[in-house]
């Protein structure tokens, strides 16, 4: 009952900004997607993150930054690397870094999914960049204190 009167609440804000029935659904239908994939995150269930956020970049890109989608495709790498499908992560991974190319965490899954692939020069390549774009948001200083790791590992 709480989320419906929520639901309702935020159709009406919208409905108040001069937004159609179909834009308010479609804002709706998007914010569904995200539900999912942040629930999915919550527990771990990487399918239902990939799925989710497959869907909201088909249906909702034009609702999201450049920096938002990279963040959601990052999400989608991440997943496919946990769900041990590597060749499909670095495709995704590499549109990451076209639209944030200062994404390190991008930079940094490329590489994992690279080493998993047994592509260790591709995988140096991409955790070197990674470092290069530095700390300078705490995701990217994640990212580089992971990418440091891996490559003292190899």
């Amino acid at each position: 009952m709480k989320y419906f009167v929520l639901a309702l609440l935020a159709l009406f804000a919208l409905a108040a900004r001069g937004q159609s029935y179909p834009e308010v659904v479609h804002i709706q239908r998007c914010d569904e997607f995200l539900l999912r994939s942040a629930d999915a995150m919550h527990n771990k269930n990487y399918q239902a993150i990939v799925t989710s956020l497959r869907a909201y970049l088909a249906d909702c890109s034009d609702l999201s930054t450049r920096e938002k989608q990279a963040e959601y495709l990052e999400a989608i790498g991440n997943g496919l690397i946990h769900l041990r499908q590597n060749e499909d992560a670095l495709p995704v991974l590499r549109r990451c870094t076209t639209l944030s190319p200062d994404n390190a965490m991008c930079w940094e899954k490329l590489g994992e999914a690279s080493a998993s692939l047994n592509r260790r020069a591709d995988a140096k390549a991409y955790w070197r960049k990674t470092i290069e774009i530095g700390g300078f948001t705490e995701m990217n200083a994640l990212a580089v204190e992971e990418a440091k790791d891996r490559l003292a590992g190899l």
